[in-house]
């Protein structure tokens, strides 16, 4: 781990750090003690996800401490007429007869959807020291470069999370590769069956790849479903080929779905030219635009009790299970299919609240 930080990073970091250790690590061991109390450590979810937690939050304070002790601290010693860290600057690109504006960042912050070009970038060593109505020119490569003018420079400061910066790593590492496929449990709150899922507005490239991965079915989302801050969808922005998997439950892992989407990986990799061994035959998935899925929500608060198993065919009316109220024992509510199809997502954890996701069914229209 190396990277070079501004002593802004540096405190921000130490922030944390301090913030982990006298607050969070305290939270974290009271859940603990506190879970430890209700029986059975084996059986005892509650206990299990609170030592999970306390790991997670020792875990990054060591990333941090380790990160902090192997950086290389820099510092802006720009001019207050010279582009410098942090600084926005507008550039006229001539090639393209377009205006950009850029804003200059430490390596782990850049972001080049976002016009956070990192001082390192060409883009970026172009541009620092310059002032208003320079025109230097951009080394791309050996090959190529292009000319830019500065037209107006705007003083910026450090103002960067620590979470920022982590995403900024990991997206740098990412970049370049030739495929990253994101897998993912479900929550803790229902059971998925391994599907695939893309954004609208990168399926048409990507759809090809993900009926490769050996699942049952492909979903593809509405632009507005699959929210900008992923990952996925800031590494196909870059033009890296990213998948989304979700399968199984959270905090579980499912062994035959693992296996299963392996075999997929493989078949993925041997199509792109890494991997030359044996490989299956995938499964051939339904390609789901949104319309065909089915939703079944709560419309009473209780125990969910399920009539049907996760991963079945069931036909429109067939009941898929009761909400209990547990105090009493009586059906408050019986849910049925509002359409046939397969039933790839099923409720996990009995209790529900009013609205609550129950099942969706890979066949229809909504209830």
């Amino acid at each position: 781990m190396y990277d070079k930080l501004t002593q802004s990073d540096i405190d921000k970091m130490m922030e944390e750090i301090e913030h982990r250790k006298l607050v969070v690590r305290k939270e974290c061991l009271e859940a603990v003690k506190e879970a430890r109390a209700f029986g059975d450590l084996s059986e005892n979810f509650e206990y299990k996800a609170a030592k999970q937690e306390k790991n997670r939050n020792e875990s990054r304070i060591r990333f941090l401490e380790n990160m902090i002790k192997t950086a290389v601290v820099i510092a802006d010693h720009s001019g207050a007429d010279t582009v410098g860290l942090y600084d926005r600057v507008t550039v006229y690109l001539e090639e393209d007869d377009e205006t950009e504006v850029y804003q200059i960042v430490t390596t782990m912050r850049q972001d080049a959807l976002h016009g956070l070009v990192s001082k390192e970038s060409p883009m970026g060593k172009a541009l620092l020291g310059r002032r208003v109505g320079d025109r230097p020119y951009v080394q791309v490569n050996e090959q190529y470069g292009y000319y830019v003018e500065v037209r107006f420079i705007e003083k910026g400061t450090d103002d960067g999370s620590v979470a920022e910066l982590v995403a900024g790593m990991i997206v740098k590492d990412l970049a370049g590769a030739d495929m990253c496929i994101d897998v993912h449990a479900s929550n803790i709150y229902i059971r998925e069956i391994p599907q695939v899922r893309l954004n609208e507005s990168t399926s048409g490239s990507l759809l090809k790849y993900a009926g490769r991965l050996n699942t049952e079915f492909v979903w593809v989302h509405h632009a507005s479903t699959v929210l900008e801050s992923t990952l996925a969808h800031t590494l196909n922005m870059i033009g890296v080929p990213t998948l989304v998997v979700e399968m199984g439950v959270g905090m579980r892992i499912t062994e035959k779905f693992c296996f299963q989407l392996v075999d997929g990986i493989f078949c993925l990799m041997k199509d792109l030219g890494i991997w030359d061994g044996p490989v299956i035959t995938p499964k051939e998935p339904v390609v789901s635009l949104g319309g065909e899925v089915g939703f079944v929500n709560a419309e009473k608060s209780g125990l969910f009790v399920p009539k049907v198993k996760h991963r079945n065919d069931i036909k429109k009316g067939e009941i898929i299970g009761e909400i209990v109220n547990p105090l009493e024992g009586t059906v408050e509510e019986r849910l049925y299919a509002p359409c046939d199809g397969l039933i790839f997502t099923l409720r996990a954890y009995p209790m529900v609240e009013r609205g609550s996701l129950i099942a969706r069914i890979l066949g229809g229209g909504g209830r």
